[in-house]
């Protein structure tokens, strides 16, 4: 398998770091309490090399094709990995830097740009749908801010009901705040401000990714080939884009995301903390997604994260705000997502990949 000129650049400094040793970070975050404490996030050699041979073993035995991983740490990407093939037929490796279909992990590029919305002034997540011609079907008056946290169903704001087609509404939500489309707010409030060259909707729909500047040649050529649950037989990839699904990018374009959410640059701090604060009911119960995300605690460790499933793709990502720590990993088969049921059950640690990066924080 041959290693990109970004995969060696990580490698590089990674190599640079084992020579001084384990490195440590030393992480600053507000607890409960309120007062900001310190916790010390650590990678080691071994810590990467395990994770490695659980991915690659996984990988086997879940019949991905071909995956991409990478971990940041404390506003830097700190470790790469291609695994298996992008590409059966022409036994393509997979790189880091080769693109995959995000599937729902769309959703939160899509609830950055609507909170930036909100931000301006320009939208209120109370304000109802019915305002911008959405029509559905709830025992009450359901607003945006119950769409973008899939709380919309039964009586909204009481009830979690995990539903792509109602978030996908959010795409007239955008539509009649601004007058443009999804695909132009993401470009001009994500893509571009972050420099994430590697990202654009999906090249299937040739409309939406000229309509962000993106060239729909480029992404088909550099895109990993997608294959059926056997992890051999080809598929075609779906061709919608919407604020639920569609994007396609790259393990370190995503980690870019990630890390540019951990600071300033996209939504202001107490932004950031609506975004990433589980809804609570009116009875005071609190459900398992914020605005965009789903959020859990493992180990008295609050975890961030999403995952994405579709037709021949599939991803994930983990967000460890405590650890500064994010997790990214993309696949060519929805194997390495579906099988876990993880937005029916909510627990990302129903996912064995999940679970070996979170062994390699302690978790």
């Amino acid at each position: 398998m041959q290693s990109t000129t970004f995969q060696k650049f990580v490698e590089l400094r990674f190599q640079f770091r084992k020579a001084l040793g384990c490195f440590f970070v030393v992480v600053l975050f507000v607890g409960s309490s309120g007062v900001v404490q310190a916790q010390r996030a650590e990678f080691s050699e071994a810590d990467f090399a395990k994770l490695e041979t659980g991915l690659e073993r996984l990988c086997l035995r879940w019949k991905v094709p071909g995956m991409a991983a990478g971990v940041a740490q404390s506003n830097q990407i700190v470790w790469v990995k291609g695994f298996g093939l992008a590409d059966l037929e022409a036994k393509q490796a997979a790189t880091p830097d080769t693109v995959f279909h995000l599937a729902s992990l769309t959703k939160p590029f899509a609830s950055v740009v609507l909170l930036q919305l909100v931000e301006a002034g320009q939208l209120n997540l109370d304000e109802p749908v019915a305002t911008f011609g959405i029509d559905l079907k709830a025992d009450g008056v359901i607003r945006v801010r119950h769409l973008l946290s899939h709380t919309s169903e039964g009586t909204p704001g009481e009830e979690f009901h995990y539903s792509g087609n109602r978030f996908a509404q959010l795409d007239k939500v955008l539509k009649g705040v601004t007058q443009k489309s999804f695909a132009q707010l993401v470009s001009e409030r994500v893509l571009e401000p972050l420099h994430l060259t590697n990202t654009a909707p999906n090249p299937l729909n040739p409309a939406a990714c000229t309509e962000a500047g993106c060239d729909p040649a480029v992404f088909l050529k550099r895109s990993a080939c997608g294959y059926a649950f056997d992890g051999k037989t080809p598929v075609e990839y779906p061709k919608h884009f919407v604020t639920a699904a569609g994007l396609v990018s790259t393990v370190g374009d995503v980690l870019r995301f990630s890390m540019a959410l951990d600071g300033d640059s996209l939504l202001r701090s107490e932004t950031r903390q609506l975004a990433f604060t589980p809804v609570r009911t009116s009875k005071g119960k609190t459900l398992p997604y914020g605005l965009g995300w789903f959020v859990q605690r493992v180990g008295g460790t609050t975890i961030l994260w999403h995952y994405g499933w579709d037709r021949a793709n599939a991803s994930l990502i983990i967000k460890v705000p405590e650890r500064g720590a994010t997790f990214v990993l993309l696949g060519n088969s929805e194997a390495l997502s579906r099988k876990f049921d993880l937005g029916q059950d909510e627990k990302v640690t129903r996912s064995p990949f999940a679970k070996e990066f979170l062994k390699a924080l302690d978790l």
